[in-house]
Formats: structure tokens, sequence, C-alpha cells
């Protein structure tokens, strides 16, 4: 697959109301993560695909479907999303109503709540526009928010960031984190494809794994607890490496050298994930819970 240039164009040079653009990806169109486990290796290739459509209360909901790799418990994917005034909504089967997911047409210092139902527990996330871009891909403008994501009773999270138009999140797709859990989750989006669009990360060789980087064998690393209290300490041991700790939109914290044991703090609440590399470049993710 080729790598298509994308051109970010800055927030300063975008009126205030930005063009209206297709919010969501059409049928067909696929998004390419890898899997990852922070105890273990690093498992498969985790692709999600628009199936078609679907009535739901009088809207016409797009279908997602996972068709590799395995069926993830740590999230709560959104499976239909709809369109309306520009923005974008998932469908709860919990709560039985469509909830507003994203605002394309947002400027700075907007805000929204979405309600999350997942795994018995509650949770409402806060958006907050933090900046916002046109990324040029293929020819196509899409358009891009810099957001913030807090979560009101600390059991799911959104994942912050930059979220863009079809691409959606690099870290993560249109799903919540159920902040407890210890199973699978998705380390980074690796393409996307559609009829109008391939886009592929720039970090990567290719979609699939294997190539470069052993991404298959990762290291075995333990942390505990992964349920801390702001400044308590954290204990890591892992095989010699580094670990970088990234809060909940993906910003790069700190980085800390491992050579057996380490302990570590964090000073705020939040959801914290680890990313550990070895000395030999395999690599797996872990997450710490801040109350």
């Amino acid at each position: 697959m080729n790598i298509r240039p994308s051109l970010v164009i800055s927030s300063a040079l975008i009126a205030a109301s930005l063009p209206a653009q297709i919010a969501f990806a059409p049928i067909g169109a696929k998004w390419s993560y890898k899997q990852a486990h922070w105890g273990g290796p690093d498992t498969a290739l985790m692709v999600i695909e628009v199936t078609g459509d679907t009535l739901i209360d009088g809207r016409t909901c797009r279908k997602l479907q996972i068709n590799e790799g395995m069926h993830l418990g740590c999230h709560q994917l959104a499976q239909f999303l709809s369109e309306s005034q520009d923005s974008l909504f998932y469908f709860a089967s919990t709560t039985g109503q469509h909830h507003l997911v994203f605002r394309w047409n947002a400027v700075i210092g907007d805000s929204w709540s979405t309600p999350v139902h997942q795994f018995g527990q509650h949770d409402t996330l806060d958006w907050t526009v933090l900046d916002t871009s046109l990324v040029l891909v293929d020819g196509l403008l899409l358009r891009s928010l810099e957001v913030n994501v807090g979560s009101r009773q600390w059991s799911s999270f959104g994942f912050g960031g930059t979220v863009t138009e079809r691409l959606g999140n690099l870290i993560a797709p249109f799903a919540w984190l159920y902040g407890v859990c210890d199973g699978e989750i998705f380390a980074g989006l690796r393409c996307y494809e559609d009829a109008d669009i391939i886009w592929q990360n720039p970090e990567v060789a290719k979609c699939t794994l294997g190539v470069g980087l052993d991404e298959h064998a990762g290291p075995r690393t333990v942390i505990h607890p992964t349920m801390v209290r702001a400044s308590e300490p954290i204990m890591i041991t892992g095989t010699v490496g580094s670990v970088a700790v990234h809060d909940a939109t993906g910003r790069r914290l700190s980085t800390y050298s491992i050579n057996g044991d380490r302990t570590i703090s964090l000073d705020r609440p939040g959801m914290y994930s680890l990313w550990f590399t070895t000395t030999i470049g395999e690599m797996a993710v872990g997450r710490i819970l801040v109350h």
C-alpha cells in the first residue's frame, strides 16, 4: 500500500464555521489497529469495517463490525453510528437512545457530554475542544479536533487528543475503555482505507504486522498495582529497556529506563498508558488508573 501525503492546516487559518463535509465513513471503509496486551506479547491485527446501513428509530446508521482480530473485552465499540446536523452519534442499546460523540463543526471552547454504558457500569464523558484544523488527505479536506476528555465517574475513559473525520482517533477507534480492565487493548491505528482515501500511519511499514521490528513477541512486564491513588508508588518489573508514560490524550509525559525493578508515581487522577520497549525493539502496552 502506498503512503499518500497528508497536510495539516493550522486552525488559525480556519474560519469559525468550518465547511460541511462527509463526517463519517462510507460502506466498505476499514480501520486496521494493532492489538496488544499489557502483560504479554502483542497479539494480532484488529480490522473494523463499515458493513452496511441499518435503520434505528428513524435514523440511518452505519454498522461497524470487527472482521479480524479478537473481540476486545476492555472496550465498548460504538457499533451503530449516525449523522445529524454535522454531528456524529452512536446508538446505545442499553439506553435505547442516540448519543452525541463528536461535533465536527465545533470551535475552540465548545463542549458536550457522552453517556457510556458497559460492563454494568455507567459513566459520562465530558469533551472540550482545545483546537481545530483541516487535514488534507488524498485531496480531501477532513476536519480535525484536538479534544480533552474527562470522566465523571472514573469508570470509562474516552481517548482524547486528535480526532479526525473518517480516521477517528489514532489511539483507538469509536470506542471507550473500561478503566479497570486488563485485557486486550487497541495499540494504534496502522491504516484506514475507503473508496476515496487511503491513509497509512507513517510510523509503520505497512498495514499488516510482522514487518520491521518484531511486534509479536512483546516484553514480559509486570505493573503492580494497576489502580492507585495520586502519588502512590507503582512498581514496574520488566526486561531491559524503557517505559514511556502517556496521558489519556496520548501526550507523552515522561520516559524511564527499565532494568529489573523500577518505582514511579503519578500525581494527578486519570487513565495513563505505559508503553514498554526493550533494547531489541519488542513492545507492549500497560495501563494505570489513578483515582
